[in-house]
């Protein structure tokens, strides 16, 4: 059975073993800045709001994100979608972001916003198929370990009130 489950401080380790499970996908979130620290920079935020998804007691997929309210209205930026390896195509990451607007709907959810590397083509489909336009572009935003530089997709979903 699935559950949804606002995510904290004490989930930390959890998200971090869903990812450690792959290393280079940990690497890979590593080089875009999600370590340990960023993490729980992140969850103790006061604009924080970030969910997880739950199959027996097993993390299977989280997003981590910021809400803020402009003119008596929110507006949502996600920062991190993961869906563990061992649980993909299979929905769930659509089913978090749906959960997220229900979830939001008393807040009067404008739009979601995100950015994605260019050469993320699996999300960039994720997304595309949840119906975020890509609304820019930030010219060589990522940079790894090896000074490769990559741009940034900046998507946005509006919300139907």
């Amino acid at each position: 059975m699935l559950k949804i489950q606002k995510i904290n401080l004490s989930h930390i380790p959890h998200c971090l073993d869903s990812l450690s499970n792959d290393l280079k996908e940990f690497q890979y979130f590593q080089d875009l800045g999600w370590s340990k620290k960023q993490l729980i920079n992140q969850i103790n935020k006061k604009h924080n709001y970030s969910l997880g998804l739950w199959q027996s007691n097993i993390l299977i997929a989280y997003l981590i994100g910021e809400l803020i309210y402009v003119e008596k209205k929110s507006e949502y930026e996600i920062l991190l979608l993961y869906v563990d390896k061992n649980f993909r195509n299979q929905g769930h990451a659509t089913f978090l972001i749906n959960a997220l607007i229900s979830s939001l709907k008393s807040k009067k959810l404008s739009k979601i916003t995100l950015e994605v590397p260019k050469s993320n083509y699996i999300a960039i489909n994720l997304y595309r198929k949840n119906y975020f336009f890509q609304i820019g572009k930030r010219k060589d935003y990522y940079k790894n370990k090896i000074t490769i530089k990559e741009d940034a997709l900046i998507f946005e979903k509006k919300i139907n009130e």
